[in-house]
């Protein structure tokens, strides 16, 4: 099972890379203002990505889950530092004892500082790359198509190709 937040859910959809997660997690959760942020307001604004992951919804295996007292309390904590979407996503792992998909380092270092386990966009594509579920050349053009949409720096991009020279 994974947590997600908005950035990594919206960009495994434009990079068709989001059902990898069905298969390599079974269950996806998001917070209740991830939801809001990412399909109602996308809906709204006619996002087709937003559609898409309505109908993953539909089909049972990403949901919504609200957050328990306890961690709404921390939610609220993170939220002097974080978004509500992020904030909601950290405080969501924690009760959910589950990895967290988050591009944000900022958010990803309090992440850590909670315990909570955190995974990248960039991260889960070369994880679908070692899994063999793609090719080198998908995973580079992955990359590549990332970091045009995202704002990452050349030294992550770099990284990620050195990763699959690595493992190659």
């Amino acid at each position: 099972m994974f947590v997600t937040n908005s950035s990594v859910l919206i960009h495994l959809t434009k990079l068709s890379k989001i059902r990898f997660l069905r298969e390599h997690a079974g269950n996806v959760l998001m917070p209740e203002a991830v939801h809001a942020e990412v399909v109602e307001s996308g809906i709204a604004q006619g996002y087709g990505d937003a559609g898409a992951i309505q109908n993953f919804e539909r089909e049972g295996w990403m949901s919504v889950k609200p957050l328990r007292s306890k961690y709404k309390r921390l939610a609220q904590l993170l939220t002097s530092s974080l978004g509500e979407g992020e904030a909601e996503a950290i405080a969501l792992a924690k009760q959910a004892r589950s990895r967290l998909l988050i591009d944000d380092d900022h958010a990803r270092r309090i992440a850590g500082y909670y315990h909570v386990d955190t995974l990248t966009t960039l991260g889960v594509v070369l994880e679908i790359y070692l899994a063999d579920r793609i090719t080198k050349q998908e995973y580079l053009s992955n990359v590549r198509r990332f970091s045009s949409q995202a704002w990452i720096g050349q030294d992550v991009v770099e990284e990620f190709v050195r990763r699959a020279d690595k493992f190659a």
